[in-house]
C-alpha cells in the first residue's frame, strides 16, 4: 500500500510581522537559505547571512559573513560579526 504525501500550500505574500526584527540565516547564498533570506527581507527584517565562500548577488541591505558554521571558530566569528552589524539579534 502506498500513500501520497501532499505538501500544504505556502502563502507567497510577504511575512509582515518581521518588520524591525533582526535575523541570522546561515547558508543564505543559494538554495533554500537564499529564499529564506529574501522572504525575511521582504517581511522587513534586517539580515546577516553566512556561507563558506563569497556569495553572488544578495538582496539590498543584507550583510554577508564568510564563516564555516561546522566549526566552533566559524560559529564564534559569525556571532561576533552579526552582533556588531545588527546589535541585538531576534532570530
Amino acid at each position: 500500500m502506498s500513500s501520497t504525501i501532499v505538501a500544504p500550500s505556502v502563502d507567497a505574500t510577504p511575512i509582515q510581522d518581521l518588520a524591525g526584527k533582526t535575523a541570522i540565516i546561515t547558508g543564505g547564498s543559494k538554495g533554500i537559505g537564499a529564499a529564506t533570506v529574501a522572504r525575511f527581507v521582504r517581511g522587513g527584517a534586517r539580515v546577516v547571512t553566512s556561507g563558506r565562500s563569497t556569495p553572488g548577488p544578495l538582496p539590498d541591505g543584507v550583510e554577508y559573513v564568510v564563516a564555516d558554521v561546522a566549526t566552533v571558530d566559524g560559529v564564534e566569528h559569525l556571532a561576533r560579526r552579526a552582533q556588531q552589524i545588527l546589535g541585538d539579534i531576534d532570530i
